[in-house]
């Protein structure tokens, strides 16, 4: 049984105390839901406690000009802050992220003054000083989602595999993330997976926990694989609804991903979980307004039946996005 590594990246706990300081944790919360205003669990209150008399340092103005910018937020300043934890200085800013901050010296000025924020304001005293908060959060995660083997169901589903699978946990930043670290000529998969509810910190029922872990695991793999196949032609014929620009799904490429990747859960939990609970989850998507999912999945039964042709879903990935989108 593989396990999965669950465990807290320092930078985006940082990334997390500088968007309290700023207004960054607020301009998201009333977009993603504006009945909860702010971030309420054990953790989030001790924030103010340890950080507010440093909310003048250089750090929180930069992230807060940062983000201001529309295409520097979601999942942008998740993706600067652990590359911030995973690389040197001088590999920290790829193109990506360039073009999304649109202004290199703003994202070498973060970069440096994080690491000023990060001693000045005793980030690691805090860290000691809530050490046991950390460790229950991270011990009854684990003990739900290394249960059972999810990871053999997502492996010998997709034919895929890598020497290792982490899952990161923070209490203080909104929504999922996908992201991944190239490490020995592998991905390595680090979804960075938030609580559900704002006075604890409860990161939901085994299904609905597991479900958020293969679909952020699937990035790792599915965004590679789109920006390797796709095409404009793909792009052009690529439509969607308000429903998708209001969960910030608002270029192509993303809406392509995220249909393939909701598909391959829907039969992920299947495989896991039964068909009643897949048929559940497809509602969910459908009703979020995925219309590309039922298409999708009929070819992934395909793939299913015919696993002797494909070893992997990474070889009928190709066909599948030319089905759909040709």
């Amino acid at each position: 049984m593989k396990k999965i590594t669950v465990k807290t990246e320092k930078y985006i706990e940082l990334m997390g105390i500088l968007g309290h300081l700023s207004t960054y944790d607020q301009r998201l919360r009333a977009y993603y839901n504006p009945k909860i205003p702010d971030c309420r669990n054990i953790l989030c209150e001790h924030i103010l406690e340890h950080f507010g008399k440093f909310k003048t340092l250089e750090a929180v103005n930069i992230f807060e000009t940062l983000t201001s910018k529309e295409s520097f937020i979601f999942d942008a300043p998740v993706k600067l802050f652990f590359r911030m934890g995973k690389l040197h200085k001088e590999e920290i800013i790829n193109e990506e992220l360039l073009s999304r901050a649109g202004n290199k010296i703003l994202l070498e000025d973060m970069i440096r003054n994080a690491d000023v924020f990060y001693e000045e304001s005793n980030f690691e005293g805090f860290l000691e000083k809530n050490k046991v908060t950390y460790r229950n959060m991270l011990e009854d995660v684990d003990a739900i989602i290394n249960k059972d083997d999810y990871i053999a169901v997502f492996e010998q589903y997709t034919g895929l595999g890598c020497s290792a699978y982490n899952v990161v946990l923070t209490p203080y930043i909104i929504g999922n993330y996908g992201l991944f670290n190239y490490e020995e000529g592998e991905i390595i998969p680090y979804p960075v997976i938030t609580p559900i509810r704002s006075k604890e910190l409860y990161f939901g029922p085994v299904q609905c926990l597991i479900e958020i872990i293969w679909h952020e695991i699937s990035h790792s793999f599915i965004n590679p694989w789109t920006d390797k196949y796709i095409t404009q032609d793909h792009l052009n014929k690529m439509t969607a609804d308000d429903r998708m620009q209001k969960q910030a799904y608002s270029d192509n490429r993303t809406i392509i991903n995220e249909n393939i990747i909701r598909a391959l859960t829907v039969r992920l939990t299947r495989v896991g979980f039964g068909n009643d609970a897949a048929m559940e989850s497809l509602g969910v998507h459908k009703k979020c307004g995925f219309k590309y999912i039922d298409r999708i999945i009929e070819l992934l039964e395909v793939y299913e039946k015919n696993r002797a042709m494909y070893n992997s879903l990474e070889e009928y990935y190709d066909c599948l996005i030319n089905e759909v989108w040709a």
